[in-house]
């Protein structure tokens, strides 16, 4: 009777967020997924749809960008905030079960909508014009790939290249249907080859994608579609925010990456690489030593804090102000504010090597950090919300530099030359003097600390480094840590929602 009461719950919420009554794209835009689905612009308005749904702040817009991620990872104090349980990794806490239950559901719930959209997609494939069914097919295709790969990130275990004998093991249900249905877990080295298959079909869809960076032949009717739909200002505003060709690719990396497979990491690493290269030839990407939104001395409502022009992947969040109203602020309903986004000063100087003198050239942190006159300490503005022009509400997501630190680790025992220059053109790219550039000659445990640093100076609020150190099983890292002990697996692997062990009989 129980197991009825909560399956009946689960269809309650389903059917009031699902894709029956399509999410709130725009106010006029609440309308029935059969009337949505009726038009080539419907489809379009709900893709985006599915990424607005993922600015929410139990996913993307705040816990797996600049939030709990970022807590977990040690990067800010909460000892008595709303994250103070889940950063000490008490995760059978009240406070965490419903953090933890809240990124599960939500995951879910954007993953059942874009079920939706590609089983709606394939039922009316006549009523689209080729390539957009193959764009948003392929872009489809990758964020249930994502969404699928971040809830391993958080809830199987991490290592992989150390931790093979769980290959057999349970790993996460991995959700093709809109289904009522509860999908049963197969094993990770089945839920890796379900995830592959995806992003397999995705790269090979967006092909048609404007951002495919080799030469290919295009239908006729191409250009005009490029002008017409995609380019007009209300569909493409910029491929950057959408999960695009080489976003799919950098994808393609992490999980390679992740799953300890150095050798078809490094191959889609460095494809990403290529085409970099080849958007910054073009102009539509810049390095951000070359952007003038990087480097000029402006007024702070005028710089390009996120560097956009080095990004791959990001979400343009309407609500980051509101998300964000605490985060910069020492006080909180006139209580101290544990839920702050500042750093200790010796945690910054730890970060960007103070001692050597190499911090005082680094973009990132002469962009990123500003004083707090009434604290020791540094806030970090990554993604705080200013008035003016550049992106005030983009959450960044990818971005080139971790396709060059994927490389490097990757090379470290079989190149390392080629992975000391890779990291060295970071450095260079982040106007840091050749005086502090690596050695051909460095230890591989040297190295292997220095892309780890890299990683921290790059991604903070971006989500990225809890997975960084849960990839590599370090014990322990830099940062502010409640652990007795060392990090292991009950750190590292957020459990289940106890309704998913009741309900799914998860193991």
């Amino acid at each position: 009777m129980k197991n009825q009461i909560v399956y009946g719950i689960i269809l309650l919420i389903l059917g009031l967020s699902s894709c029956d009554e399509w999410l709130d794209v725009s106010p006029k835009s609440e309308i029935k997924a059969d009337k949505l689905y009726e038009t080539e612009a419907g489809f379009r308005d709900a893709l985006i749809g599915i990424y607005i749904g993922m600015t929410d702040r139990s996913a993307y817009g705040e816990n797996l960008s600049w939030g709990a991620l970022e807590f977990l990872a040690g990067q800010y104090q909460a000892p008595n905030g709303e994250f103070g349980e889940f950063q000490k990794y008490n995760y059978e806490h009240t406070s965490s079960k419903a953090l933890i239950d809240a990124i599960w559901a939500k995951q879910y719930n954007l993953i059942a909508e874009v079920n939706f959209l590609l089983e709606s997609l394939e039922q009316n494939a006549g009523k689209l014009n080729p390539t957009t069914f193959n764009i948003i097919k392929g872009e489809a295709l990758g964020l249930r790939a994502m969404l699928h790969f971040d809830l391993i990130r958080l809830f199987a275990k991490g290592n992989l290249a150390g931790h093979q004998t769980v290959l057999d093991e349970l790993c996460i249900p991995y959700v093709t249907t809109y289904t009522k249905v509860i999908t049963g877990q197969k094993s990770y080295r089945e839920t890796l080859g379900l995830l592959h298959k995806d992003i397999g079909e995705a790269l090979a869809c967006l092909v048609s994608d404007p951002y495919y960076p080799k030469p290919v032949e295009r239908p006729a009717d191409y250009e005009d579609l490029m002008d017409n739909v995609f380019f007009d200002g209300t569909y493409y505003k910029g491929r950057e925010t959408r999960l695009s060709y080489p976003a799919v690719l950098l994808l393609n990396a992490r999980v390679y990456h992740w799953e300890g497979d150095e050798t078809d990491a490094l191959k889609y690493a460095e494809d990403v690489i290529a085409a970099f290269e080849k958007y910054v030839a073009d102009g539509t990407h810049v390095w951000a030593t070359e952007s003038r939104d990087v480097t000029a001395k402006e007024t702070a409502s005028n710089k390009d804090y996120v560097f956009h022009g080095e990004l791959l992947f990001a979400l343009e969040a309407t609500k980051l102000s509101e998300y964000l109203e605490f985060a910069y602020s020492t006080t909180k309903n006139g209580n101290q504010n544990y839920d702050r986004l500042i750093q200790p000063m010796e945690f910054v100087k730890n970060i960007y090597d103070f001692a050597t003198g190499e911090a005082n050239s680094d973009l990132r942190y002469n962009n990123w950090y500003e004083d707090i006159p009434e604290y020791s300490g540094r806030w970090t503005r990554k993604i705080k919300k200013t008035e003016g022009k550049y992106h005030s509400n983009l959450i960044p997501l990818m971005r080139i530099s971790e396709a060059y630190l994927i490389a490097a680790e990757c090379m470290m025992n079989t190149d390392k030359p080629k992975a000391v220059k890779y990291m060295n053109y970071l450095k260079e790219k982040r106007n840091i003097s050749s005086n502090y550039y690596l050695d051909d000659d460095i230890p591989g445990e040297d190295l292997k600390k220095a892309i780890v640093k890299e990683y921290r100076k790059d991604f903070g609020q971006e989500g990225q480094l809890f997975f960084c150190y849960k990839r590599l099983g370090l014990k322990t890292f830099d940062g502010i840590q409640y652990v007795k002990g060392d990090m292991g697996d009950l750190q590292y692997q957020l459990p289940y929602p106890l309704i998913e062990q009741e309900l799914g009989q998860r193991q």
